[in-house]
């Protein structure tokens, strides 16, 4: 469906561009990018994909990825660019608040690597006592 894509595009989401165009990838990464899905060989209309993405869109997911789980991706086209320097903190205090790394990443639209990344950051900040401050 869409011939020029942009050349940053991860791959699960060119897989929906072609086949359901630009705006169901972009719905796609804005609403699940960051988080780890099943994608169903055959998603049935009531389906979150089929949702989210049209019927072709998840037809051509469940083609090249059906009975996996996959990452969806966070693309700086959903407006996810320079996400970790601006949501260190809110990971941080939601990890103080006992969420888990799944429900931080879902409530803040990261990947569950980001958080992890961050947890682990924050662990070894005794070796790097600058790395929190603000300067």
């Amino acid at each position: 469906m869409t011939s020029k894509l942009p050349k940053d595009m991860p791959a699960v989401l060119a897989i929906v561009a072609r086949a359901a165009g630009l705006s169901a990838a972009k719905a796609l990464a804005e609403q699940k990018g960051g988080v780890r899905i099943f994608v169903p060989k055959s998603p049935k209309a009531a389906h979150f994909l089929t949702k989210i993405c049209t019927p072709a869109g998840a037809e051509a997911l469940g083609k090249a990825y059906g009975g996996e789980r996959i990452d969806v991706p966070l693309w700086t086209y959903a407006g996810i660019k320079g996400f970790l320097k601006g949501q260190r903190r809110a990971i941080l205090d939601r990890d103080a608040d006992g969420q888990s790394a799944s429900q931080i990443a879902r409530g803040l639209h990261c990947s569950g690597r980001v958080v992890h990344k961050v947890r682990s950051l924050k662990r070894r900040r005794l070796l790097l006592p600058d790395l929190f401050d603000e300067s």
